[in-house]
């Protein structure tokens, strides 16, 4: 799939980013299997809280598409560690 096509797909906004239903309907699952898997920690690619909304960036949503491996952000916390969470 081409980052046009993804663009292009009916009923999803050309934004940088889309919500997670619109993500999961780009995968061809289920929104609660989505919301499932991103509470899991599973979901293939790095789902963002913005406000109330679970949004997903839609260029890593394309790089999954196109390698089929799952996408993580490199970070550090303050701490030196790889996990936000204390």
């Amino acid at each position: 799939m081409s980052e046009n096509e993804l663009t292009t797909v009916p009923g999803v906004a050309n934004h940088a980013t889309i919500s997670l239903a619109e993500a999961a309907g780009v995968l061809g699952i289920h929104r609660t299997t989505a919301w499932s898997l991103h509470k899991r920690g599973d979901f293939p690619v790095p789902v963002l809280k913005i406000g109330s909304s679970l949004r997903v960036v839609r260029a890593h949503l394309q790089l999954f598409l196109e390698t089929g491996e799952p996408v993580t952000l490199p970070f550090r916390a303050s701490d030196g560690s790889r996990s936000i969470a204390s």
